[in-house]
Parts: structure tokens; C-alpha cells; sequence
């Protein structure tokens, strides 16, 4: 009598490439986001800092905040980051605002990521 081979247990060779190839595919559109999603961190973490800053040093002229802004690019190395910036005054208020756009790259499409931060110190 001749036996019957076993059923197999465990994954197919199919199943486990379909694995890496979304592991994979995981980390190439983490190599393109994740730069983007730091960058729009230290820009919170930048207008938070100013916004703290306000109670103790205050601000109070359109120059003094953009200038401060730039340093704190520049302290950062985000120097690009400066041609996306506009400071304007409105009455009792400084607004701070960063308007720019980023592309991340999905690969099978480019998706436009638009972002606008907006600080708004009491004078």
C-alpha cells in the first residue's frame, strides 16, 4: 500500500514573498514620509517654542518675528523652509505661517501633501 503524502502545514513560499513584498513596500513608503512627517514636527516644535517664548520675551514688530523664525531655521538646518514663510501684522496680533507642499511618492501614484502651520502671538 502506498502512503498518501501529508497535507502541509505551515506557509507557502507564495504567501511568505506576498509578505515581504508588502514589508517591503511598507518601508520604501516610509524612506519618503517619514522625512516629510519630521520636518512638519520641528516646525510645530519650533512655532510651540516661540509661542512659549511670548510670555517672557515678547515680540512685538513683523522684523523681530521673522527674524527669529529664520534663526530658528537655520538653527535646524530647515534654511528652505524660509522661502514657505510670511509673517504679517494685523492689529494687537503677529501672525507666523508656513504654507508649502510635499510630494510622496507611492509608487504606483505621487500624492500632493499640502501643509499650513499658523502661529498667532497676542501682542
Amino acid at each position: 500500500m502506498k502512503k498518501l503524502p501529508q497535507k502541509q502545514s505551515g506557509a507557502s513560499i507564495i504567501l511568505m514573498g506576498l509578505v515581504v513584498a508588502v514589508i517591503c513596500y511598507g518601508v520604501w513608503v516610509g524612506m519618503y514620509y517619514i522625512p516629510i512627517m519630521l520636518e512638519s514636527m520641528s516646525l510645530d516644535s519650533m512655532l510651540k517654542t516661540i509661542s512659549s517664548e511670548q510670555k517672557g520675551d515678547p515680540i512685538t514688530t513683523e522684523t523681530e518675528a521673522e527674524a527669529k523664525v529664520i534663526r530658528m531655521l537655520q538653527v535646524n538646518d530647515m534654511d528652505d523652509m524660509a522661502d514657505h514663510l510670511k509673517v504679517r501684522f494685523k492689529p494687537g496680533i503677529i501672525e507666523i505661517k508656513f504654507n508649502y507642499e510635499r510630494e510622496l511618492n507611492l509608487g504606483f501614484e505621487v500624492r500632493k501633501l499640502q501643509y499650513e502651520k499658523v502661529l498667532e502671538l497676542d501682542i
